[in-house]
């Protein structure tokens, strides 16, 4: 997982230098979509472990399936994770925001 994150924090910053930054003339919607985006990765995340969990408090399972079915879990937190960042990066193009309006 931390190399994952440290994969997309470095995508972020060659992005944000590769591409030339141009002022965002709907920084509003923008702002907003990441927030929305940013409100959705824990927001999906509880939902998938509350249904994770309610499934293993009803049915029996042996310690090896439980295992794989947090892994899983994780692998699909990480997934989560990794499509609303580059979402951000690709879709909503935040450098520009940033670059661009903010000057930063």
């Amino acid at each position: 997982m931390n190399l994952l994150i440290a994969f997309v924090i470095l995508l972020c910053l060659a992005c944000s230098e590769i591409f030339v930054a141009e002022a965002a003339t709907d920084l509003w919607i923008r702002i907003l979509l990441v927030g929305l985006i940013s409100i959705s990765v824990p927001g999906l995340a509880l939902f998938q472990t509350l249904v994770i969990s309610k499934r293993l408090r009803n049915s029996p399972m042996l310690n090896k399936q439980r295992e794989d079915l947090l892994k899983r879990l994780s692998i699909c937190h990480s997934a989560v994770w990794l499509t609303a960042s580059l979402a951000i990066i690709w879709a909503i193009r935040w450098q520009d925001v940033v670059r661009g309006n903010w000057e930063l």
